[in-house]
């Protein structure tokens, strides 16, 4: 079976709407446990006012509840849920982040590869950043251990203007490569290379 390929997208300029974005089906387990981790321990840990991006289907009662209670506490973020996406890429190039914590699962290399085409630096785990980027050549990949250091990072992002303002796309080199060897480039927007 072939694998699918992605076409290196063209740069998408978008208008900075969202500090944070976090995408994903959320009937699914791992993006559904790296949300919760988002919620309850990074989130908390925020101090810069932003605004919280979550895309994708299927986000539940539980979730809509769990989203609302949070926000009901004295928090720095607010969350918009958006189910259905007719431009996913705009969407995701008009964030400032992309969180992505999940420790494993398919969909993993696709969301790391729309944050460097985006041109957005991702907070990754460890075990995301060396299969991505084994050889630290992409800086937009940002690898962390634990919800201080995400956090840290995202304090640090928001609070500096010109630095969310660089440039953190990297893929002319390794997009090719990565993208050739992902399975997982199922997003609706995302062409198919014949």
């Amino acid at each position: 079976m072939l694998p699918f390929l992605r076409k290196p997208a063209a740069e998408i300029k978008a208008k900075k709407r969202y500090g944070i974005i976090i995408s994903g089906p959320w009937d699914y387990k791992p993006n559904r446990d790296y949300l919760d981790y988002a919620i309850e321990k990074v989130f908390p840990k925020i101090k810069i006012n932003t605004n919280v991006l979550i895309m994708g289907i299927n986000p539940g009662e539980t979730l809509r509840k769990k989203i609302r209670s949070y926000q009901k506490e004295d928090s720095a973020i607010s969350i918009e849920i958006l189910e259905n996406v007719k431009n996913y890429r705009e969407m995701v190039a008009s964030s400032e982040i992309y969180f992505l914590s999940i420790k494993s699962g398919a969909g993993s290399s696709s969301k790391t590869l729309d944050a460097m085409e985006a041109g957005i630096p991702a907070l990754v785990s460890h075990f995301i950043k060396e299969g991505m980027d084994p050889h630290g050549e992409c800086p937009g990949l940002i690898a962390c251990r634990d919800e201080n250091e995400y956090a840290g990072w995202i304090n640090i992002l928001l609070a500096n203007k010109e630095l969310c303002k660089k440039n953190w796309r990297c893929g002319n080199d390794i997009l090719p490569e990565k993208a050739k060897r992902s399975s997982s480039g199922l997003f609706k927007n995302t062409e198919m290379v014949q």
